[in-house]
Formats: structure tokens, sequence, C-alpha cells
């Protein structure tokens, strides 16, 4: 387990280089976590990668890739949404928060290039 997460900390980590990559390296970890942990609420390494992922690839990548890390990051929530006992409103609330995340990230890019094309 610490193996593990210590390989999603390092894909954090390189996020802004690599950022579908880190994405899907994180939520690769998230998964292998979701399916092979049973108490999966003892730690707190998904709802950080949740929140940073969706946001970093969405930040630090065009459109294609930021899309494509989207779908990477909403496979991985229905996952580990799937393995929650809270039902329904633990997958509205994981895929609440990745698209959140995304959209935010898309926001501050879009924000940046403005600046950058009027400054």
């Amino acid at each position: 387990m610490v193996s593990i997460v210590a390989a999603i900390a390092a894909a954090l980590a390189a996020r802004r280089r690599a950022p579908l990559a880190a994405a899907s390296v994180a939520m690769a970890g998230v998964v292998v976590l979701a399916l092979s942990l049973t108490h999966l609420a003892d730690i707190n390494s998904p709802q950080l990668v949740l929140f940073v992922a969706p946001y970093s690839v969405a930040a630090h990548s065009p459109r294609i890739r930021a899309v494509a890390g989207l779908g990477v990051c909403i496979a991985a929530a229905s996952v580990l949404s799937a393995r929650s006992l809270s039902g329904t409103s633990a997958w509205v609330f994981t895929l609440a928060v990745c698209g959140c995340s995304w959209i935010a990230g898309r926001f501050m890019r879009s924000r940046q290039a403005l600046a950058a094309e009027l400054g």
C-alpha cells in the first residue's frame, strides 16, 4: 500500500511536465487502492488525487489531451465510487469533484492565455 501511495505522490509531483501521464498513473494508483483495500476510507490520498489530477491535466494540457485526461479521471472516479458503500451520493460527489476541478483548470488556462495575449 505504501508503494502505491508513493507512486501516486511521484506522479503528482511530475504533473506539470507530463500532465496526462501523471493523471493516468495517479488514477491507476487510486483504482489499485480501491480494488485492493477493504477500508479505503481510512486513507486520504484518493481524495487528494480527485482534486489535483483533473485540475492539473486541464490547466497544463492542450484541449484534446485535457479531454482525454478528464475521461481517465472520470473512469477512475467511477471505479472508486462503485467500490464505496455510500451508493449514489458518493458517485455524484466524486464525479462533481473531478468535473469541477477540471473546469477550474481549463478556466485558469484560458485566463493565462488571455493575459499572455493581451500583455
